[in-house]
Parts: C-alpha cells; sequence; structure tokens
C-alpha cells in the first residue's frame, strides 16, 4: 500500500467494537483525534493559529481528509470531555485557533501496530493468491480499493460527486470470496470494509434524515425478499424492511412490476425441466434457489398464485393505476435508452415507468440525500443498474434508483438511533457480499445469450 489507509479503516473498525461510548460514526473518530493532540502535545505545541493544524497532522497520521466542520465537531467533543472546572486543558477559539495544555492520551501505538500487521497480512495473502491462480497482477490491482468499492458506492449519494474507482476488480472479489471460508483473515477483511465505511461519515452533510420516505420496490427486490435469489440477498431485504419500517417509511410496487413477477416465476416454471446453464454460471439465478429450498415447479406455480398475498402481508401497498405514467415513460429518453440495457421492451418500459413515478412524487430534481422523499430500490447485481441514468443527470443531483446495501449503508451512518437498528456484522456482511457479487456478476455473459445456449443444448 502507498498509504496507511487501510490501517486506518482497522483502527476505526477497532474503535467502533469496542468503544463502551460509541452511539453514533463520529464518535469512533474521536480517539483517532485525541492521539493527534497527544502528539502535538509531544512535540512541543501548546498552542495553535487554526485547527489547520490538527488537521494536517491528522491526514499525516490516518491519511484521511478531515472536513473543518466535522472535525470542529469531533474537537468540540473533546474540549468538552477533557476539560473541568479547575482546569481547562483544550479550548478552541472563534477563528478556530486553539490552545492545548499536558493533553495525555492512553497508548494507541500497540492497536496501531496489530493492524499494520493485520493489513501487511492481507497484501502478502493477495499476492500469493495471485501466483497461486497464475494471475499477474498490475499496478491497479488492490485488495484495500476493492474494500472501499461501497464507500466510493453511497458517496454518490452523500456527497453529490461522483468517484470512480477503477473498472476490473474480479481478481479481488475473487480473493475476498474464497477468504470468506477462512475466518480469522475474512474477520480482518471485514474490519477493514467496516472501517472504510465508517470514514464514509466525513462526507456526510446532514444530522438528520427525513422520515416521510417512500420506497418503491423493483422485480429483484421482490424476489430476493420471496427467498428467492442468495440466502444473502433475501437477508439485506429483509434487513432493510424492518429499520425502514421502523423510520416510518412507506412502501409501495407498480402493479406493473408484479405482473413483470408473474411473468418472469412463470417463464422460469415453464421451463423448469429444460435449463441446466443457468445455475451452473449465475449463482443468483432463481433455479438455484429452487435447488437450495427444494422447491419445484409446482411450489413456483404456486409462489406465483400468492404474490399479491405475499407482498400485502409485508406491508407493501400496490399502486394499481400507472397508465397515465406508463404513456408518459412510452415517449421518453428513458424508455429509449432502458431499451438497449433490458432483456426486453416490456422490462425497459416497466424500469422508465417506475422513474417517472419517482420524479412525479419528488415534484423536481432533488441535490441533497437528506431531501429525498421517494426512491426506487433494486437489490440487483447487474452493472446495468449503475447505467440507469440518461447524460449526466446524476454528476448535479440525486438518482431516483438504489440498492437495498447502498441504502443500508446511508442509514446507518445517518443517526445514532438507526444504529440500534442495524448491528455491525449485518452491515459488514451485506456490505462484502454485495460488493463481491456485484463486481463477480460484471465476468458472467449475459442472460439472454446463456437462454440461447441452453436453448441449444436441450435442441441437440
Amino acid at each position: 500500500m502507498k498509504d496507511n489507509r487501510a490501517v486506518t479503516y482497522s483502527l476505526l473498525a477497532h474503535v467502533r467494537n469496542t468503544g463502551t461510548l460509541i452511539k453514533g460514526p463520529i464518535d469512533a473518530f474521536v480517539p483517532l483525534i485525541k492521539r493527534v493532540l497527544h502528539i502535538l502535545n509531544q512535540r512541543g505545541v501548546f498552542k495553535g493559529k487554526s485547527i489547520l493544524e490538527i488537521q494536517r497532522l491528522s491526514n499525516e497520521q490516518y491519511s484521511i481528509d478531515f472536513p473543518l466542520p466535522v472535525l470542529k465537531i469531533i474537537l468540540n467533543k473533546i474540549a468538552f470531555e477533557v476539560n473541568t472546572k479547575e482546569s481547562v486543558n483544550f479550548q478552541i477559539f472563534q477563528d478556530n485557533s486553539f490552545i492545548l495544555k499536558d493533553f495525555f492520551f492512553e497508548d494507541f501505538e500497540e492497536k496501531i501496530q496489530e493492524s499494520k500487521r493485520d493489513v501487511e497480512t492481507i497484501e502478502k495473502l493477495f499476492i500469493d493468491f495471485a501466483k497461486v491462480n497464475n494471475i499477474d497482477l498490475k499496478e491497479t490491482n488492490s485488495v484495500i480499493k476493492f474494500i472501499e468499492k461501497n464507500k466510493v458506492s453511497i458517496s454518490k449519494y452523500i456527497s453529490n460527486f461522483q468517484f470512480k474507482n477503477g473498472v476490473d476488480y474480479t481478481i479481488e472479489a475473487r480473493f475476498v470470496d474464497f477468504f470468506k471460508k477462512i475466518p480469522n483473515v475474512y474477520e480482518i477483511i471485514r474490519r477493514i470494509y467496516l472501517g472504510s465505511i465508517i470514514t464514509s461519515f466525513l462526507e456526510f452533510k446532514t444530522d438528520s434524515l427525513n422520515n416521510k420516505v417512500e420506497l418503491l420496490f423493483d422485480t429483484n427486490f421482490i424476489i430476493s425478499l420471496m427467498d428467492l435469489n442468495t440466502p444473502e440477498s433475501t437477508h439485506t431485504c429483509n434487513k432493510l424492511l424492518e429499520v425502514c419500517q421502523n423510520l416510518g417509511y412507506k412502501f409501495t410496487i407498480l402493479s406493473d412490476t408484479i405482473e413483470e413477477i408473474k411473468f418472469l416465476l412463470s417463464k422460469k416454471a415453464e421451463n423448469f425441466s429444460n435449463t441446466f446453464l443457468g445455475k451452473k454460471i449465475n449463482p443468483e439465478d432463481i433455479y438455484n434457489a429452487c435447488d437450495r429450498r427444494n422447491l419445484n415447479r409446482n411450489d413456483i406455480e404456486r409462489i406465483v398464485d400468492n404474490v399479491e398475498e405475499f407482498i400485502i402481508k409485508n406491508g407493501i401497498y400496490i399502486i394499481p393505476y400507472t397508465e397515465p405514467i406508463r404513456n408518459k415513460a412510452k415517449l421518453s429518453r428513458e424508455y429509449e435508452h432502458f431499451k438497449d440495457l433490458r432483456n426486453s421492451k416490456t422490462s425497459a418500459l416497466h424500469d422508465a415507468t417506475a422513474i417517472y413515478y419517482v420524479r412525479e412524487k419528488r415534484g423536481k430534481k432533488i441535490k441533497e440525500f437528506e431531501k429525498v422523499n421517494c426512491w426506487f430500490v433494486n437489490n440487483s447485481i447487474s452493472h446495468n443498474s449503475e447505467n440507469s441514468n440518461v447524460e449526466d443527470y446524476q454528476n448535479e443531483f440525486q438518482n431516483e434508483t438504489i440498492r437495498a446495501d447502498e441504502l443500508l449503508n446511508i442509514l446507518w451512518l445517518s443517526s445514532p438511533s438507526i444504529n440500534t437498528n442495524i448491528e455491525n456484522d449485518d452491515l459488514i456482511d451485506i456490505g462484502i457480499t454485495s460488493i463481491v457479487a456485484f463486481t463477480l456478476n460484471d465476468s458472467l455473459p449475459k442472460s439472454s445469450i446463456i437462454k440461447e445456449l441452453d436453448d441449444n443444448i436441450q435442441k441437440y
């Protein structure tokens, strides 16, 4: 590694997992900044003209660029903690200058050295993994950058800025997927991942979120909720429902989406005995869930008959009349755009209709995540879902669509009260599973190609 970001991630996860006073993401940074003040004290610095001096040393120590407003909040928390009526040990003034008297902090160096050893272990194992699999590593290959993918993914929502994080992380995804079976190594990966998500809070620009939010669910979300995808996908969707239900969110689904679900499952039932390649190639294929749950063709047909009942049972309101929005979508650039991405014109029109529904609910283009009152939520691992915008709409304004795991990450970052609903372990496993599946899926053939090959196998 060229910097120590990964060490910082591991350190933040340690603080988060062991701190008794950790109530929100910002509290995890307090010990790190306390250590910086301690280092300043050791260097003979007892005052400064600006907290920029603290920021610079923090960046040097942790390779994290602390925004000044967030850093000031952290410093004020420290001042409140260490100052007494008898003694003022640390004080920040209106002009951001500060004084620092006899600032002591527990020795953090042992934990830092442990974190460094953990990161070195991961890097060495990655090199060995590449050698065993006859893979030539390039300078762009990095497990740490791959682990940061979810941080990059949610940054586009919370900081209104598009970050690029490379193109192909297939090797890194295979590495993480392999070591999920080895607990002591996977635990290091989990800590680094958690720390990377915690640092996303530094880009967060709000203290509270809008609780009057509507989530419009896509086909793949309901399929996962029905446990017809991977167990991890089902867990993600159930967790999102649980958290957002506690927040008072409204859940909806278009009648068009129900028809799409029924059509998809009916086709799966129809071809139940005629498929081979799909479930061998794609772990998210519905047929794999059928194998796991011992479901047969009749079971799928029964599920089709009870789709509406399942949706209503989960507190999701069905929007019955969509023709006006669908007619607008038929004439849109979005529809033309989706026709190049989706497997059929029907799917393209469905997605365009959902986009238009969300836009009408919002009433206007929105820049800040916390002001959004409606989202089109999917659980897709398809890279096509990243290309759902026409032109550069997303660069300046919030996109209409969001993945379930991305939304969970942002909700976890948003406030201490939500943290009680999303455990660290849930967040980590959901996130890592998502980035591995999302990355590996990019190397798979398109579903239309798999279907064509399957047809040829049955034919010949």
